[in-house]
């Protein structure tokens, strides 16, 4: 794990052995609370799929995670 602070934007990532990663970053927007960023990130080394809309693959993750009821 990498952790840092640039600024007021601190951070942290987490390292995975296939190269992806899952950063954290606080989003400094001076909002109430602390508000964060999550980031998923995976080298996609098949152009067919490099194309893909992001959100299709990460869909119920989303759903998952999302307090939000539609």
């Amino acid at each position: 794990m990498h952790e840092g602070d640039q600024g007021k934007a601190a951070w942290q990532i987490l390292l995975f052995a296939d190269r992806s990663r899952v950063v954290y970053r606080l989003s400094g927007t001076g909002t109430r609370g602390n508000p964060f960023h999550v980031y998923l990130e995976r080298i996609e080394p098949d152009a067919e799929r490099q194309s893909q809309d992001p959100q299709v693959p990460l869909f119920c993750v989303c759903a998952l995670v999302n307090p939000i009821q539609r």
